[in-house]
């Protein structure tokens, strides 16, 4: 199973991130725009993986105090367009936390640096974007999720477990 660890946005915040995607389609920005059910924040990429039951006691170990997060300014990575956080420093900090917790119990993840962003599209040229109008959308973060990446009828989906 393809698993990765992440924060689970509000519908209020999925809402506000649909119509920035919209915003961009009516613009002329051509990619692979994530579906609106799929936005997260991903803390921790894991992968191909059959060691739920230790991932789930490890993310179980990782204390969380609930804060905010808002949306933040938009940023790319090559042809990946996202979109920033306010709150970053929490989720920075809850992100080495469960990264942590992941190394102490040899459960592999993708360590590359953390970058607190919900990611917009892929194959974008984010040499040209538009301008982009952020709502301020806000949700409390008070839990992580073990999210599953699969293709279901073509359509690549991510289900909480």
């Amino acid at each position: 199973m393809r698993i990765f660890i992440a924060v689970r946005l509000t519908e209020e915040m999925k809402n506000s991130l649909a119509k920035i995607l919209a915003e961009l389609r009516r613009q002329g920005v051509r990619g692979n725009f994530s579906h609106p059910d799929n936005l997260h924040l991903t803390l921790a990429f894991i992968g191909e993986t059959s060691r739920l039951k230790e991932i789930h006691n490890t993310v179980g170990e990782v204390a969380l105090s609930p804060f905010e997060i808002g949306l933040g300014k938009p940023g790319s990575f090559r042809d990946i367009l996202w979109l920033g956080i306010s709150g970053e420093e929490q989720m920075q900090s809850l992100a080495s936390s469960l990264r942590e917790a992941l190394s102490r119990h040899g459960i592999y993840y993708d360590d590359k640096p953390f970058k607190a962003h919900i990611m917009l599209a892929r194959g974008v040229n984010t040499e040209r974007l538009p301008p982009l109008t952020v709502p301020p959308a806000r949700m409390r973060v008070s839990r992580i999720s073990i999210m599953k990446s699969e293709r279901v009828d073509g359509m690549l989906r991510y289900t909480e477990i």
